[in-house]
C-alpha cells in the first residue's frame, strides 16, 4: 500500500464544492474527515476530532500521508455526494447539530456503503428508511415519510454517495 501526500488531491480539489468546508461553507479546506469522505475548513476540522475516530477520522490534505483505502474513499465520496445523500432524505445539514448528525444512523450507513463500494463488496444492510433516518437528526413532521432506496444498486465510485469507517 503505498503512501500519498498533498498531491494526490490535485484532481479531487477541482470540484467546486470539495473546495468549500462541507459543514459551513468556508474557505480553505485544507483537512478532510476520512471515513465520512468529506472536506473541511480547520476550525470544523476541530470538531470532528470531538466527535471521536469512529465517527469521524480527520486528516490534513497537506501535512498528513494518505494511503491507498483513505485516497479511494475520498475519490469516491466528496462533499457533493453526501449532500445528495442529505438532500434525498431532506435533511438540511445546516439546521441539525453535526454531532448528532455525523452520530446518525443516515452515516453509519454512508460509511459502510463508501467502504463496501472501494472494497468491491455489497452494501451488508440496506438504506436506513427517511423515518429511521430522520429519527435521530430532526423532529418529523409526520408529512410524507417513505423509504428511499436509491443507495440500492450504485455501482460506481464518485456517481453517488458511498461511506466506510475504516481509518486506515
Amino acid at each position: 500500500m503505498n503512501n500519498y501526500a498533498h498531491f494526490a488531491f490535485d484532481d479531487l480539489m477541482k470540484e467546486p464544492e470539495n473546495q468549500c468546508c462541507f459543514d459551513c461553507n468556508k474557505q480553505p479546506t485544507q483537512w478532510a474527515s476520512v471515513n465520512n469522505a468529506v472536506y473541511l475548513c480547520i476550525q470544523c476540522s476541530g470538531n470532528h476530532r470531538g466527535y471521536g475516530v469512529n465517527v469521524s477520522y480527520v486528516r490534513s490534505l497537506t501535512l498528513d500521508n494518505w494511503n491507498d483505502h483513505q485516497i479511494a474513499l475520498m475519490k469516491c465520496g466528496g462533499n457533493r455526494n453526501l449532500r445528495e445523500l442529505l438532500d434525498i432524505y431532506e435533511i438540511d445539514k445546516n439546521k441539525v447539530d453535526k454531532k448528532v448528525l455525523y452520530s446518525s444512523r443516515l452515516m453509519e450507513f454512508y460509511r459502510r456503503y463508501l467502504k463496501s463500494k472501494i472494497n468491491n463488496e455489497n452494501v451488508d444492510q440496506p438504506a436506513p428508511s427517511k423515518e429511521d433516518a430522520l429519527k435521530s437528526v430532526v423532529p418529523l413532521n409526520n408529512s410524507n415519510v417513505t423509504n428511499n432506496n436509491k443507495f440500492q444498486s450504485i455501482s460506481s465510485c464518485g456517481s453517488e454517495p458511498i461511506s466506510s469507517d475504516d481509518k486506515s
